[in-house]
């Protein structure tokens, strides 16, 4: 199925992809994949949670209010967005 990835990291460029993914990924599935061939960190290390400093929504809804969170499946068309919380000092 094709996916549109938006990030405000880029994707070796462009911050808006489309990402083909296997019929029957999950959110886990797909950020696992993404980490893997971007060379980031989105999950902790068992896989179970965003990293603390990454917010992801799926059509606009924040994962967390996703009943499934990680495990919820994904459709044609949905869009995920991807991004790395700024970090700030003064």
């Amino acid at each position: 199925m094709r996916l549109r990835l938006r990030s405000n990291f880029g994707f070796d460029g462009p911050r808006e992809v489309d990402f083909d993914a296997a019929d029957t990924a999950t959110l886990g599935d797909l950020l696992g994949e993404i980490a893997e061939r971007y060379g980031c960190r989105l999950l902790v290390v068992d896989g179970t949670a965003v990293v603390d400093d990454v917010h992801v929504t799926v059509n606009e809804r924040d994962h967390l209010f996703i009943p499934e969170r990680l495990g919820a499946p994904l459709a044609e068309g949905d869009e995920i967005r991807i991004s790395f919380l700024p970090l700030g000092g003064g």
